[in-house]
C-alpha cells in the first residue's frame, strides 16, 4: 500500500531516493502524475526485481540516476531544489525539483520463517517451493 497522497504532485519534478522494489512501486504510481521522476540510487544499478524495473526504465518521464546521492535539499518553505553528487567522478548536479521520495532500507521481517520455507538470496519466499509442498501433501492425503 502507498503511504504517499501522490496526486499533490500532479505535473511536478520528484525525486525517489532507492532502487529497490519500493523505490520502483513509487516511480511506476508517478509515472501518470508526476511531470519528471528522477531515481536517485547510490549503486551501479537497481537492485529491484526484473518485472518492477522493466515497468519504469524506458518510461521518458523517468530519468535513472545511478552511482547518484542527495547531498542537500534546497528551497524556502519547501523543497525546491535538490543537489545531487555522481560518485564515481564527484561530479555535482542541481536539479530543479518539488518533491523527495525516500523508498530506502527495506528489510523483510522472515525470522519467524527460519526453516520453514525456502528463500532466494533477496530472503524472498521461493513460491513455487510452497505450492509444490502443498499440492504433494494433498496428493499423499487423497491417495
Amino acid at each position: 500500500m502507498l503511504r504517499y497522497d501522490l496526486h499533490n504532485h500532479k505535473g511536478k519534478n520528484v525525486i525517489v531516493v532507492g532502487a529497490g522494489n519500493s523505490a520502483m512501486n513509487v516511480v511506476f504510481q508517478l509515472l501518470n502524475i508526476a511531470e519528471r521522476v528522477y531515481l536517485i540510487n547510490s549503486a551501479d544499478k537497481p537492485n529491484a526485481d526484473e518485472i518492477s524495473l522493466n515497468r519504469v526504465k524506458d518510461n521518458p518521464r523517468v530519468k535513472i540516476l545511478n552511482s547518484t546521492s542527495v547531498t542537500e535539499i534546497l528551497g524556502k518553505d519547501r523543497v525546491q531544489q535538490a543537489k545531487i553528487l555522481h560518485l564515481k567522478d564527484k561530479k555535482s548536479e542541481t536539479l530543479d525539483v518539488d518533491s523527495i521520495f525516500v523508498e530506502i532500507g527495506y528489510v523483510p521481517s522472515i525470522d519467524y520463517l527460519n526453516g520453514l520455507v525456502q528463500l532466494n538470496e533477496r530472503d524472498e519466499i521461493i513460491m513455487i517451493h510452497i505450492m509444490l509442498q502443498v499440492l504433494l501433501e494433498y496428493l499423499l492425503l487423497e491417495m
